[in-house]
């Protein structure tokens, strides 16, 4: 069995996906930061984390797969409460 780097993985399922369906694929990418921003009291972390995701996003343009960033909101914990007056706007 081989071992493979996540981004060497994620290349090889958006082929096989491609191949097998015909279709372009489209990979869609949750809270894409917080690795980052999870290791921001450890810069040298947050920098490894940087580089690694780099890597796997690479793939996604060299593969010409189509990019979904979908930017997620954490509700407020109290998002049952009034709004506040100097709260921004509920879209």
């Amino acid at each position: 069995m081989t071992t493979q780097s996540p981004d060497e993985a994620l290349e090889e399922l958006i082929l096989f996906l491609h191949r097998d369906s015909g279709e372009r694929v489209v990979v869609l990418v949750d809270e894409y930061d917080k690795p980052i921003l999870d290791n921001l009291g450890d810069p040298g972390r947050a920098l490894e984390i940087r580089d690694a995701l780099r890597s796997l996003y690479s793939v996604i343009k060299i593969q010409d797969a189509h990019p979904v960033v979908a930017a997620t909101l954490v509700r407020d914990r109290h998002a049952d409460l009034p709004d506040r007056p100097d709260a921004p706007p509920r879209l």
